[in-house]
């Protein structure tokens, strides 16, 4: 799996305890996490500006939601990338933007308290749908 972005600081200090370690002060549970918090953010940064240079003419998200009173499904066109992004994302606990390897389609998974929001999203061009590489994402 490659991730891009993961806003989940357990889940980040897991996965990158070298990085954090190099960026933190002193080697205590406060710094450790602030140190996650502050390149969570940088992260972010980051994130947006890729998403925001992403140029296709129309994006189609497929949802799958998790909600309280079971699973529901859903489609949805977007004018950009950067637009999609921030419709899936509002508002949730934490967020994951992944590829399953590099020749599958762009997921954001959103947690939420009644679960968990899979989005998956797709370049639409002459009426088609393609997936969003991760090699698209970071030229």
């Amino acid at each position: 799996m490659i991730v891009l972005y993961n806003s989940d600081v357990c889940d980040y200090i897991d996965n990158n305890k070298k990085y954090v370690n190099e960026y933190m002060q002193e080697n205590n549970i406060k710094d450790i996490y602030t140190a996650a918090y502050n390149l969570i953010d940088i992260d972010y940064y980051y994130l947006k500006d890729l998403l925001n240079s992403y140029c296709c003419a129309r994006i189609r998200v497929f949802a799958r939601l998790g909600l309280w009173y079971g699973i529901q499904t859903g489609r949805k066109d977007f004018r950009s990338l950067i637009a999609a992004f921030y419709h899936c994302c509002d508002g949730y606990d934490s967020i994951k933007i992944y590829f399953k390897n590099k020749n599958s389609t762009m997921t954001i998974e959103a947690r939420h308290h009644d679960g968990v929001n899979l989005f998956k999203c797709y370049k639409v061009i002459k009426g088609k749908k393609y997936a969003i590489k991760y090699s698209d994402i970071m030229k």
